[in-house]
C-alpha cells in the first residue's frame, strides 16, 4: 500500500525527530537544531514535510478506528507543534476548519474528538517539558536573559499561545516581515498572470 508505505518513511524521519527533542528538548531554540541536518533554519521546511502524513493518519484514524493510527495522529502532530513554526500553526488550523466542512456529519464528532485529544496530550507534553527543563536548571540561570545556543541550561520556555500573539506584529519582525512580502508578491504574480504562469525564471 502507497499511503502505508509513505507513512513508514515519514515515520523514520519522526523517529529521528524525537531523538533529537529527546536530547535537547522542545524550545524554540532547539528547533533549529533539530531541523538543521536537512535545511539550516529550517524548522517550517521540516514540519510541513511531515503534514501530508498527518492528513493521511487522521483519515485512516477516523475511518478506520484503528488504535495504531490514532496514536500515530497524535505523535505526528506533537512533532509538528513542537517545531515552535508559526507558519506550522496557521496551516494546521486551515486544515482543521477545512475537515469540519468536507467531512460527512458522521465523521465530523470522530475528527474533533481525535484532533481535540491530540491537542491537548501535545499541549500538555509541551508545557511539562518546560517545567521540568525549569527545575533543573533553575539555580544556574534563573531570573537571566543569557542565551548560548550550544547550551540547552539557557534554552528559555516557549509559549505556543504567545508565539501566535506575534502574528500581528509581523513588521517589527524581520523574519516575518519578508516571507508576508514573499506572500503578497506570490498572489500579484498570480494575478497578473492566471492563465499563462511566468514562466521558469
Amino acid at each position: 500500500n502507497t499511503t502505508l508505505a509513505y507513512i513508514i518513511g515519514t515515520s523514520l524521519l519522526i523517529g529521528f525527530v524525537i531523538y533529537q527533542i529527546y536530547q535537547f528538548g522542545i524550545f524554540f531554540e532547539s528547533s533549529y537544531k533539530i531541523s538543521n541536518p536537512f535545511i539550516p533554519q529550517g524548522h517550517t521546511n521540516l514540519s510541513v514535510v511531515i503534514e501530508p502524513a498527518l492528513i493521511c493518519l487522521l483519515l485512516l484514524a477516523i475511518f478506520t478506528k484503528k488504535k495504531a493510527f490514532q496514536i500515530g495522529f497524535i505523535i505526528f502532530l506533537g512533532i509538528i507543534m513542537y517545531s515552535c513554526s508559526r507558519a506550522s500553526y496557521i496551516s494546521l488550523g486551515l486544515m482543521f476548519f477545512t475537515g469540519l466542512f468536507l467531512l460527512k456529519k458522521e465523521h465530523r464528532f470522530q475528527f474533533i474528538k481525535i484532533g481535540s485529544t491530540a491537542f491537548v496530550i501535545c499541549l500538555s507534553f509541551w508545557y511539562l517539558n518546560d517545567y521540568v527543563h525549569y527545575l533543573k536548571y533553575k539555580d544556574q540561570y534563573e531570573n537571566s536573559d543569557f542565551y548560548n545556543s550550544n547550551d540547552i541550561r539557557t534554552y528559555q520556555q516557549t509559549s505556543m499561545v504567545k508565539e501566535l500573539g506575534k502574528m500581528d506584529e509581523y513588521k517589527k519582525d524581520k523574519s516575518n516581515n519578508e516571507r508576508v512580502e514573499l506572500c503578497k508578491a506570490g498572489i500579484s504574480f498570480f494575478k497578473n498572470t492566471i492563465f499563462t504562469g511566468i514562466g521558469l525564471s
